[in-house]
């Protein structure tokens, strides 16, 4: 077997060697990748900072722009674009294209929540919370909606709207313990400790940790 020539790379578990150069195909590790494994092998604890590995996402992004050039109506494409651009932090791009996609597809709730998103990132909070409002009276199953309209409604003052949605999506999906953290921030921030109390107890109750 062909390995990689670091000293680094020979102290790893030989079946660890093997998938790397015969299932992974790499013919040596990256910098950052070599200058891990002594102290992680040693037993410290790390934090590995890089960029994304091999332009991956550059060339997702070519491929979803080249799709939509060939189908300039395809809103799975247009919303995935969105997706990774949001990812990037092109918040601006991002939204143009969940605008694309919901001018398309106006009954998908995931592209109208999305779109939500990239308008409460960006500070647009009414903006946020029409859409969202729209998206959930529309679809009032699905849940992913819900709490970013509780976050938008918060913005714009709107705390008790914000409320009825959280106990709506704990309806929905009772076992979230974030949707119970929201609860309890809202009512501890607004000095109702007695409601916030349980909604505590609840998200401590469904993740421990």
């Amino acid at each position: 077997m062909a390995t990689p020539p670091t000293d680094s790379f020979d102290r790893l578990n030989p079946s660890l060697q093997h998938h790397i150069v015969n299932s992974l195909g790499w013919k040596s590790l990256r910098p950052l990748q070599q200058s891990a494994i002594d102290p992680i092998l040693g037993g410290q604890d790390c934090l590995l900072l890089a960029p994304t590995a091999g332009g991956k996402t550059e060339a997702a992004l070519a491929e979803l722009r080249r799709a939509i050039e060939l189908d300039p109506g395809c809103a799975a494409a247009l919303n995935q674009l969105g997706a990774v651009l949001l990812e990037l932090g092109r918040t601006d791009e991002a939204l143009e294209q969940f605008r694309l996609a919901h001018v398309l597809l106006p009954e998908s709730p995931e592209i109208a929540t999305r779109l939500g998103g990239a308008l409460h990132k960006l500070e647009r909070y009414e903006e946020a919370a029409d859409i969202l409002h729209d998206t959930v009276k529309a679809h009032p199953g699905y849940f992913d909606a819900y709490p970013k309209l509780a976050d938008a409604a918060c913005e714009i003052g709107a705390i008790d709207d914000a409320l009825k949605v959280l106990h709506e999506a704990a309806r929905l999906r009772p076992g979230d313990d974030g949707i119970q953290a929201k609860l309890a921030w809202i009512y501890w921030a607004r000095g109702d400790y007695l409601d916030a109390w349980p909604a505590i107890s609840r998200a401590i109750r469904i993740n421990p940790e």
